[in-house]
């Protein structure tokens, strides 16, 4: 029971935190409140029977409860899933790694081997406080400085969600390692931290590949429609010139025209006015 409302605790915090990141990466800010209050409860109710179902550190039940919530968050955020899973990765590492810091640091401060915090006990809820305190201040004072870039290609997209991934996977790996340790030296402590700061190192490096990737796509695309809009220009500019020596060449008959109508009105000779009106008229309809 006691083990039951830990996994509730903490799944109630993970919910809300994932939201709350996958809200502020993508702006989102006009939310259905009660909807999503009553998803928010029904998906913290399913990852809790997961959790306790496959246990705390299980790569398959964690694999089945990203998948349920992003489905969900987004019908909350009316967010296409395929824009939305490498965010809920994304969250789901940086969420992997300071909890494997925030671990390390209440073994090293209370002198305690990393198997005692897959227990029920008070060393265990110091963690996850710890961890989901530092992940909220992340997201809160971080996340909103860093632009994340929108990624629209379907293969890139699906790199992208591989990588992560298998980022997830070592994780995970290393977790299942580290729980058995039983000698508390600081040097494997250290190890396991580098280890984290390595997985973020290494997705700050995907990350900044990506940005410039999209970039120089980016600018390939503007480049090609500025082409394209020039070639338009010239093709106008072109017809214009066109219109214009067909205007000058017809000027010349244009005068013609008014000198002999001025003429024959000077001389009051009215019928043959009309006459030549009319066979202007005709000249110039044989031309439209």
């Amino acid at each position: 029971m006691d083990l039951l409302l830990i996994n509730l605790f903490s799944n109630i915090l993970d919910t809300i935190l994932i939201l709350y990141y996958l809200v502020i990466a993508l702006s989102k800010k006009d939310i259905d409140l009660k909807k999503t209050a009553v998803l928010v409860t029904l998906l913290v109710i399913f990852n809790t029977i997961i959790n306790t179902g496959f246990g705390s550190v299980n790569f398959i039940g964690f694999l089945i409860i990203l998948t349920v919530s992003t489905i969900v968050y987004s019908y909350i955020l009316n967010e296409p899933i395929a824009n939305l899973i490498i965010h809920s990765l994304s969250a789901a590492i940086l969420m992997g790694v300071i909890e494997m810091v925030s671990i390390t640091f209440i073994c090293l401060v209370f002198n305690v081997i990393p198997s005692t915090l897959l227990e029920v006990n008070i060393y265990r809820i110091l963690a996850i406080v710890l961890a989901k305190t530092i992940l909220f201040l992340t997201i809160k004072y971080l996340l909103r400085k860093i632009k994340i870039p929108r990624f629209i290609n379907f293969r890139f997209n699906i790199s992208v969600v591989l990588i992560f991934l298998f980022n997830l996977f070592m994780l995970f790996m290393a977790y299942n390692v580290y729980k058995y340790l039983k000698n508390q030296t600081i040097v494997e402590y250290l190890n396991f931290i580098g280890l984290a700061l390595g997985t973020i190192f290494y997705n700050w490096l995907i990350y900044k590949i990506t940005k410039e990737s999209i970039y120089r796509n980016q600018q390939e695309i503007i480049w090609k429609m500025k082409e394209e809009e020039f070639y338009k220009k010239n093709f106008y500019i072109n017809n214009m010139k066109d219109i214009l020596q067909t205007i000058r060449a017809q000027r010349h008959e244009l005068n013609n025209y008014l000198s002999i109508l001025y003429g024959l009105i000077c001389l009051e000779d009215f019928d043959k006015v009309k006459e030549y009106i009319s066979k202007i008229n005709d000249r110039l309809s044989g031309m439209n």
